[in-house]
């Protein structure tokens, strides 16, 4: 059903983009806005699709006041998620949030008069809706296929609910209304058939005086918001624009580096975003310095000579490990290094193989700089040193015979 519906309004665009390009060089662009002026008001009639996040409606666009949005002004704005019209605006125009996939929640402010046609037709995620105290019409399938919407309220204002209003609204289970049974009788229609899921609430006055409200503070770069949530759980929300970025009395001076250049830089002291450069220093260029070769011991594996920045530590030349010479017994002293030859397992070199042996096993295993060996102990034969040698030695030391070392 969306998708025929959403093909059958594409004839409907071709047309308003037609009528849009026609009137394009009367417009004017504001930030993410395109809007007219007329008798002194500005009419939103476009806007980027890069805008995103949670936005309040300006005021006034050029020094104009904002009265109206008009079609299609925000259609597939995929990346808004929360829309607040403030009081300024009297208007919202046919289809003029049609198809905002990410919009989640809308606070229609007390001037808004008219809601247009399909104004909200398939915005699939918006869970609530909160209308203010002067709407009177409220347009035919103007939240068609909301069908994550759960509540909304609607005043006694209203006098007019077009035809399918609410169809495929799968999800909405509360309804407050300002009005009575009689009122809301007289305006609902054609949209009863479509509410039979939800409690109508009447004569309802919202206070959101009971429970705390909840600020998502504003940065630099994202509008922030505070939510405010009545006693019967419902929501709305009051953006709270962008911050400017403050660069008074904000200022750093950069070292430069090895491989940047330093800066004296003025910069935002809210969200250190960086306005102006000066005082450019050049980057330094590595200083190389030789790293000496280590020579190998009998136990002990050596390194080659290398090179690294003294600054930085960038490696120039990789020191490669060079392996442990191994020991030379003669009578059971090694000739290089004066080195007692133990037994095999004799790790430690006391009191020929025990437990100690095994722990001092596990010692290499776990710091061979702290605790090295002087022979191999491989005993497994599978070419790692491993912990399967640690229990090799310890089946050693249970059965010799069966665990031989050599």
């Amino acid at each position: 059903m969306k998708k025929t519906l959403t093909v059958l309004f594409a004839a409907v665009l071709l047309i308003a983009c037609i009528y849009t390009l026609s009137t394009q060089a009367d417009a004017a662009t504001s930030g993410y806005y395109t809007y007219t002026v007329s008798g002194g008001k500005a009419k939103i009639t476009d806007c980027s699709a890069s805008i995103s996040g949670a936005i309040a409606i300006p005021a006034t666009l050029g020094g104009y006041q904002v009265t109206a949005i008009d079609a299609y002004a925000f259609y597939e704005c995929n990346l808004l998620t929360s829309v607040t019209i403030g009081d300024s605006v009297t208007t919202i125009g046919e289809r003029a949030f049609f198809d905002c996939d990410s919009l989640t929640s809308i606070n229609i402010g007390d001037s808004v008069k008219t809601i247009g046609h399909y104004a909200f037709f398939n915005c699939d995620l918006l869970t609530a809706v909160s209308i203010g105290d002067s709407v009177e019409t409220i347009g035919n399938n103007a939240f068609y296929s909301c069908d994550s919407l759960t509540s909304i309220t609607i005043p006694n204002s209203v006098t007019t609910i077009g035809d399918t209003a609410f169809c495929d609204c799968t999800s909405l289970t509360n309804v407050y209304y300002a009005g009575t049974q009689e009122q809301w009788k007289k305006i609902i229609g054609s949209n009863d058939g479509y509410m039979t899921n939800a409690t109508i609430h009447y004569n309802h006055i919202h206070n959101y005086s009971l429970l705390p409200p909840f600020t998502e503070p504003a940065t630099c770069t994202q509008a922030g918001y505070t939510e405010y949530t009545c006693a019967y759980g419902e929501t709305y929300r009051e953006v709270l624009p962008a911050l400017p970025h403050d660069y008074t009395g904000g200022k750093k001076v950069i070292a430069p580096t090895c491989t940047e250049d330093g800066y004296t830089a003025e910069f935002c002291t809210r969200c250190n975003a960086i306005e102006s450069k000066y005082n450019i220093t050049p980057a330094l260029g590595h200083k190389m310095v030789l790293a000496p070769a280590v020579a190998p011991t009998c136990a002990e594996t050596g390194l080659t000579a290398g090179t690294c920045c003294e600054r930085c530590q960038i490696v120039g030349v990789s020191q490669e490990i060079v392996p442990a010479t191994g020991h030379s017994f003669a009578d059971g002293i090694c000739t290089v290094c004066g080195a007692p030859e133990c037994s095999p397992g004799d790790l430690d070199g006391v009191e020929g193989v025990n437990e100690d042996d095994v722990i001092y096993l596990l010692q290499h295993l776990l710091m061979p700089e702290d605790f090295s060996v002087n022979q191999s102990v491989d005993y497994d034969k599978n070419n790692v040193v491993d912990e399967d040698d640690v229990i090799y030695l310890l089946q050693h030391l249970l059965m010799p015979e069966e665990f031989p070392l050599s």
